[in-house]
C-alpha cells in the first residue's frame, strides 16, 4: 500500500479532507502529519520523522500561516527532509493562495513546481477534492528507469517487488511496471522462472489477504504468474519449441479472459503496456503451435493452422503498433523494451506469413494475395525484425553487463540474420552472412537449452 504523508501549515482541515479521500482510493493510506493520532512521544517533532519515514509519498500544502504571514519553518523543515527522502517526483506541492516566486519561499525554492490555487470563496470540501484529483492524475507515471535495465538488473528488480507489501517504495502503478519487467527477466533467464513464479504466487496472495489492491497491480500480478506457467510448458526438441494442445488452449483462455479485464481499464500508458504483454504472449502461444512438428495432422489440419496464422499475424501487428505508441509517450525509458517486443512481433508475423504461404501452396484454403505482394510483405516483416534486432546488439553487445542477457540478445540477432540471408539475393553478401553465422554457432555456448535449439536452427538454415 502506499503510503502518503500530508505536509501543512496553518489550518489542518484541508489536509484531514484530503486524508479521507486519499483513504477511499484502493491501495493508498494517507498520514497527515504532526500528533493528531495520539501518538507516545512527547515531541511532536520526533513523531512527524517516524510518520515520514514510513511514507513513499508526500503531499505538501504549501500557504503562509496567518499568525506569522509566512510558511510555518516546520513546513519548511518537513520539506527539506522529505527532497532528500523521496524522489522529486513523489513530492506533490500545491500552493495556497502563494505564489510560486513569494517573497516568503526561500530563492532556492523559487520556480519551484507547483499548482496553485485560490481558496477564495470556496469550501475546504471544494479545494480538498481539486488537489486529491490532482494528486491522483499524477499517479499515473511511467517509471523514471530504463525498463531493458530492469530486466537485466533482474535481482534488483525482484528486491524491490519482494519488499512492496512490506515497505512500498512507489505506487501501485509504478510496481505494475516492475512486475511486467520481472516477466521478460524470468522469459531470458530461464534458469529463474520457478523462482519467479513462486515469487509472484506468493505476492499475488499477499496482495489479494491484504484487501488494498489496485486493479493495474492485481491484473500485473496475474498476467506474471499466468505467464511464467506458460514458459514453464515450453518444450525443447531438436531446432523447434512447441507447446502440448492441450496446454495451449488452456493458457490461450486465461490470457484472452486476462486481455479482456486489462481492455475495461482507464487509458494509460500502463494499459497499453498490459495490452502490449498479453498480444505478446497469444502471440508466442500462436507461434509455438503453427511452427510445431509435434501437433499431429489429425488434431490440427492445415485449415485450422491456416486460421491460426492470421490470428497469429493479427495480434503480432497489434503488439508492434501498441509499442510505437507507448515508446512515443516515454522514449527515454521505453525505447529499449518496445525494441526488443517490435523484434519479436515481426518475426512473428513473418513466420505466420511464411506458414500461411506453405499451407495455401497446397491449394487447401485460398491464396489471400498475388505471389509478389506475398513475398513483399513477409521479406518486409523479416527486414523490421532483424533491424530491431541489430538495434539491441549493436547496443548492448560490447557492454559489460549480464552475459545471460547479452547471449540472448546474441542469438536473437544471429537468428535474424540466418533467416533474412535466405532471401538474400547477392551471392557474395550471402557466402559473407553464412561466414559470420559460422562463427558464431563455433563458439556459441551449448549450455543453455534454448540456445541449443536455435544454434540448430541456424545450423538448418545455413543448409538449405
Amino acid at each position: 500500500m502506499s503510503k502518503v504523508f500530508i505536509a501543512w501549515s496553518g489550518n489542518n482541515e484541508i489536509a484531514k479532507r484530503i486524508k479521507t479521500l486519499i483513504d477511499e482510493k484502493t491501495g493508498y493510506e494517507a498520514i497527515v502529519g504532526g500528533n493528531l493520532y495520539g501518538h507516545d512521544s512527547i515531541y511532536v517533532g520526533g513523531t512527524i520523522i517516524e510518520q515520514m519515514k514510513k511514507c513513499d509519498q508526500a503531499i505538501l500544502l504549501i500557504q503562509k500561516n496567518p499568525r506569522i504571514n509566512a510558511i510555518s519553518p516546520n513546513l519548511m523543515f518537513e520539506w527539506g527532509y522529505l527532497l532528500a527522502k523521496l524522489n522529486i517526483k513523489k513530492i506533490h506541492n500545491y500552493f495556497l493562495d502563494i505564489s510560486p516566486n513569494d517573497p516568503a519561499l526561500p530563492s532556492d525554492l523559487h520556480g519551484v513546481w507547483a499548482h496553485s490555487v485560490s481558496t477564495d470563496g470556496r469550501t475546504e470540501c471544494e479545494i480538498a477534492a481539486e488537489l486529491t484529483d490532482k494528486f491522483f492524475d499524477s499517479q499515473n507515471n511511467t517509471l523514471t528507469e530504463n525498463k531493458m535495465m530492469l530486466i537485466i538488473n533482474r535481482d534488483e528488480t525482484r528486491k524491490k517487488i519482494l519488499a512492496h507489501l512490506v515497505d512500498p517504495i512507489c505506487s501501485n502503478y509504478e510496481m505494475a511496471q516492475y512486475i511486467l519487467c520481472y516477466i521478460y527477466s524470468s522469459n531470458i533467464y530461464v534458469e529463474t522462472r520457478q523462482e519467479a513464479l513462486n515469487d509472484m504466487q506468493n505476492f499475488l496472495d499477499r496482495l489479494d489477504d491484504a484487501g488494498f489492491q489496485s486493479a493495474e497491480l492485481v491484473l500485473a500480478a496475474r498476467l506474471a504468474v499466468t505467464s511464467i506457467k506458460f514458459f514453464l510448458d515450453i518444450k525443447y526438441v531438436t531446432d523447434e519449441q512447441y507447446i502440448k494442445f492441450e496446454k495451449f488452449y488452456k493458457h490461450r483462455e486465461k490470457f484472452e479472459d486476462l486481455f479482456d479485464r486489462i481492455d475495461d481499464l482507464p487509458e494509460s500508458e500502463l494499459k497499453n503496456w498490459l495490452l502490449a504483454f498479453v498480444y505478446d504472449f497469444i502471440s508466442y502461444l500462436y507461434l509455438l503451435i503453427v511452427n510445431s512438428d509435434e501437433i499431429d495432422d489429425d488434431v490440427m489440419p492445415d485449415d485450422k493452422k491456416a486460421d491460426y496464422c492470421y490470428r497469429l499475424y493479427d495480434v503480432s501487428e497489434k503488439a508492434a503498433n501498441l509499442c510505437i505508441i507507448i515508446e512515443g509517450q516515454a522514449p527515454n525509458v521505453n525505447r529499449q523494451l518496445c525494441t526488443l517486443l517490435r523484434g519479436y512481433m515481426y518475426r512473428d508475423m513473418f513466420c505466420a506469413l511464411n506458414c500461411l504461404e506453405r499451407i495455401e501452396s497446397l491449394e487447401i484454403v485460398p491464396r489471400s494475395e498475388d505471389k509478389e505482394s506475398r513475398r513483399k510483405k513477409f521479406l518486409n516483416c523479416l527486414e523490421l525484425s532483424f533491424k530491431e534486432r541489430k538495434k539491441l546488439y549493436d547496443e548492448y553487445s560490447l557492454k559489460n553487463i549480464n552475459s545471460a542477457f547479452i547471449n540472448n540478445i546474441e542469438m536473437e540477432y544471429f537468428l535474424g540474420l540466418a533467416e533474412l540471408q535466405l532471401y538474400e539475393s547477392d551471392g557474395i553478401k550471402r557466402k559473407n552472412h553464412k561466414e559470420k553465422l559460422m562463427r558464431y554457432i563455433e563458439r556459441a555456448d551449448r549450455n543453455i537449452s534454448e540456445k541449443k535449439v536455435f544454434t540448430e536452427k541456424i545450423k538448418n538454415y545455413l543448409k538449405k
